[in-house]
């Protein structure tokens, strides 16, 4: 196998390393692994810090890109196959965040069952993403905000509680104050939401006649909420979010495996968050792409509980050697 480390250089100084394409990547993993986990965004400066302490390895920055967007190239069929692989998932959740790639505005999109994640750059926001994501014929659950471009798919929808909890209580602050009584309908949504999350995380040691009790109740209670009287300008606006999506936002308390809230993607997207602020955003559309498939190899380790040294070995000598994708997806 041919090597993928050859020379690298900095201050003066030059060191060569000799060793296939899976090994020499292991080695400069393994010394910052503790330190510098690759969803947390690390400056360069921090893991060239790590590989000269651990290792006397002397690397300029520019070679660490270029070692990253290598590892990102070589992970690119197996991010391809988790994708075939989330079209036929029962339940997938998505998100998006801003981001700024060769100083122009892009987008990370994130996509993620129980044991899969996918990240990728897109220059859009729009519909045509998620199209092209999970096909126009993706029948399972999809879990997401209110954001319309996910309207796109005719698939079940579960609406993220958790996300017209924040508007509602970002609408209230308003009132903090406010002589006088906050707005009914307001007080009346936090309540409704917080009773039907609270239901769903109750529901395993609940008899399903109490369960299906409680979920009645909660669906008296919109219809109620739908056609409140509603005055001032917040509670229109929430009302008609409710309007809007009525239909999707218990689908967590009809089908098993879903959640009510969007928080385990928005969990995966917070490292690139962190990497924005800190970095501003990438230089070059490689980079960026490098970093979305790393970040969706070692999401889904963590999600299945696999090494991601081993896991990211096993894919690199699968592609030095010709031999198809399939590590995190074996069954497909």
């Amino acid at each position: 196998m041919k090597g993928i480390v050859r020379s690298v250089t900095s201050g003066g100084s030059c060191v060569r390393a000799k060793c296939c394409g899976a090994r020499a990547w292991k080695r400069s993993y393994t010394c910052g692994r503790r330190n510098s986990r690759p969803d947390m965004g690390s400056r360069m400066g921090k893991i060239r810090a790590l590989l000269r302490d651990f290792w006397g390895v002397t690397v300029s920055a520019g070679g660490l890109a270029q070692g990253l967007t290598r590892l990102g190239a070589y992970f690119a069929d197996e991010v391809e196959h988790i994708q075939q692989a989330l079209r036929r998932s029962a339940v997938v959740n998505a998100d998006e965040t801003g981001l700024r790639v060769a100083g122009s505005a892009q987008w990370l999109w994130v996509f993620m069952s129980d044991v899969l994640t996918l990240a990728q750059v897109e220059a859009s926001r729009g519909q045509d993403v998620v199209l092209k994501t999970l096909g126009p014929d993706f029948s399972g659950v999809l879990g997401c905000d209110f954001y319309a471009a996910y309207n796109a798919l005719e698939c079940p929808k579960q609406r993220c509680l958790v996300h017209l909890l924040r508007a509602v209580r970002e609408a209230l602050q308003v009132y903090e104050q406010r002589p006088g009584r906050k707005p009914q309908f307001l007080l009346d949504l936090k309540a409704w939401i917080k009773a039907a999350l609270d239901l769903g995380c109750r529901r395993a040691t609940l008899s399903q006649q109490s369960f299906e009790q409680e979920r009645d109740l909660l669906e008296e209670q919109l219809q109620h909420l739908l056609y409140s009287r509603v005055t001032n300008a917040d509670g229109l606006r929430l009302r008609l979010r409710l309007w809007r999506n009525c239909e999707e936002l218990l689908t967590f308390l009809y089908t098993a495996g879903v959640d009510g809230s969007n928080n385990q993607v928005e969990r995966a997207i917070r490292p690139i968050v962190a990497h924005r602020r800190m970095n501003g955003g990438h230089r070059s559309p490689r980079g960026a792409n490098a970093l979305a498939a790393i970040l969706s190899v070692y999401r889904s380790c963590q999600q299945q509980g696999r090494d991601f040294i081993r896991t990211g070995m096993d894919i690199v000598t699968r592609h030095l050697h010709g031999l198809p994708p399939g590590v995190l997806v074996p069954d497909s």
